[in-house]
């Protein structure tokens, strides 16, 4: 793009990047970093975010975008993103059409699709704390100017999601796990501790992998029977096992 800057003019693009999500189909793939979000297909590479036509409306001289997030439905149909100055994103690839959602709390963080890719889960947030709302995708067409999704959560600040049999299991910056229902209803909580990064479950779901900015890595056993002894929270989780993952610093299991 003549005269923008964007993430092909750094010169260290991998020191911007904040994800890449690859298509089920293995066609395609979802890139976005400090210098926006962008669809690379095989022949062909789409600029999402932010929007080339506001960027020359206000003359900017890059694409750089403060906390960016994205994810892809499995089916691949889907694609939700947004940085803290726009709304609540969602592009249809099979209608090629993008909807623009309006956010509960202040500044949109995290979006998330459910297993079944019918539905997503945007989070907005507000210094520490947030809000996350359910909107359903079959109905988002006409639906833009709506305000009234349904909030499963009012209370975190999103990093971290996985969807579960039992709910989505939310990770917050204070270090903690929720598991919410389709109801917005919270089935339990538990504390980690440091802000959580990432999150991952075994296929049987009878594992959890908690990551946390700390530079943590927590090994849950979702199927305990009761929590550890000095645990905090609702449920019953245990911990398996830790690792310490400090950068410069061999890898220490706790």
């Amino acid at each position: 793009m003549p005269r923008i800057e964007s993430l092909a003019d750094c010169e260290h693009p991998e020191r911007t990047l904040e994800g890449l999500i690859p298509f089920n189909d293995g066609k395609s793939v979802l890139v976005f970093s400090n210098y926006g979000i962008y669809l690379v297909e095989q022949d062909h590479v789409s600029l999402l975010h932010p929007d080339l036509a506001e960027i020359e409306e206000y003359e900017l001289e890059d694409t750089q975008i403060d906390m960016g997030h994205a994810a892809v439905s499995r089916d691949g149909r889907w694609i939700a993103y947004g940085s803290q100055v726009s709304n609540h994103m969602v592009l249809d690839r099979e209608q090629n059409k993008t909807y623009s959602l309006y956010p509960v709390s202040s500044y949109p963080h995290y979006a998330v699709f459910t297993a079944d890719s019918l539905k997503v889960w945007f989070n907005a947030c507000h210094f520490y704390n947030g809000a996350t709302i359910q909107v359903q995708l079959e109905t988002i067409d006409g639906n833009e100017s709506k305000e009234d999704w349904p909030v499963m959560d009012e209370n975190a600040r999103v990093y971290a999601a996985v969807d579960l049999d039992a709910g989505m299991v939310l990770g917050d910056a204070y270090g903690y796990l929720y598991c919410v229902n389709g109801d917005g209803q919270e089935v339990w909580r538990h504390f980690v501790g440091s802000t959580i990064y990432s999150l991952a479950s075994s296929p049987d779901q009878s594992k959890l992998a908690v990551g946390t900015f700390g530079g943590m890595l927590h090994i849950l056993d979702m199927h305990s029977d009761q929590m550890d002894e000095y645990g905090i929270g609702t449920g019953t989780l245990s911990v398996i096992e830790r690792y310490v993952l400090w950068r410069g610093e061999e890898p220490v299991r706790w």
